[in-house]
């Protein structure tokens, strides 16, 4: 496999940078497949697409990878109707060939929705991201009235735990939040993304109280607004 990896990435370069494609893959995540971690879900792709025998390019070097990105991150947890895999390629594809080689390869939990060639601007930067959460009706109401006072508080400080050493870090989420907004299925939220990062569903659920340990087994990315 690494002999095949390598001279794809050799006659890649020796060919030029023209011979790039790059696509959007759209997938879902559902059941057991959503507490797969970031990771995890890049090594899954990674081995779908080795066996789907796609023409993926390869970066360069002694440990050749495949070039591709998940954006954004998916939070341990949470559902999704709306996640891209971008991966560049050496060929052109229709994306429906794409998604049918791509498919056959999956996981139960996770199915592969559509995918189409990106052109050369589309930089596949997230702008907002939209998150429903099932409530209760009781829930309902005491994030209502949290709702009402934390619109327009500033700053809105939590705690992050810095996963390298453990440490606390105080982060102001509020320039993140976009709508929080009570529906007949839930909370919805919609968060923004920007350079310097975003907010995490479960931290906007536990300002507005809402603390269960399931909370993120509630949660669903529904929808997201790119750039």
């Amino acid at each position: 496999m690494d002999d095949i990896h390598g001279s794809t990435f050799r006659r890649a370069g020796e060919i030029g940078e023209n011979l790039i494609y790059r696509y959007a893959v759209e997938y879902a995540v559902e059941g057991d497949a959503r507490f797969c971690s970031h990771r995890d879900m890049i090594r899954l792709f990674t081995r779908a697409l080795a066996r789907s025998e796609l023409p993926v390019r390869f970066s360069e070097g002694f440990n050749p990878h495949p070039k591709i990105s998940l954006v954004p991150p998916r939070p341990v947890g949470v559902a999704t109707d709306a996640d891209r895999l971008v991966v560049q390629l050496t060929e052109t594809l229709e994306g429906e060939e794409l998604c049918s080689r791509l498919s056959g390869t999956m996981p139960r939990g996770i199915t592969i929705l559509r995918a189409w060639k990106l052109s050369a601007a589309d930089r596949c930067q997230p702008h907002r991201v939209h998150y429903l959460v099932a409530l209760s009706a009781p829930d309902r109401e005491h994030v209502s009235s949290r709702i009402a006072h934390l619109v327009g508080s500033d700053p809105v400080i939590v705690d992050r735990v810095n996963k390298n050493d453990g440490r606390l870090k105080r982060v102001d989420i509020a320039p993140y939040l976009d709508t929080l907004e009570i529906t007949d299925q839930g909370l919805l939220m919609v968060l923004r993304t920007t350079t310097e990062g975003t907010a995490k569903p479960a931290e906007v659920c536990a300002v507005l109280g809402v603390t269960n340990d399931a909370v993120l087994s509630w949660t669903r990315r529904v929808r997201v607004e790119w750039m």
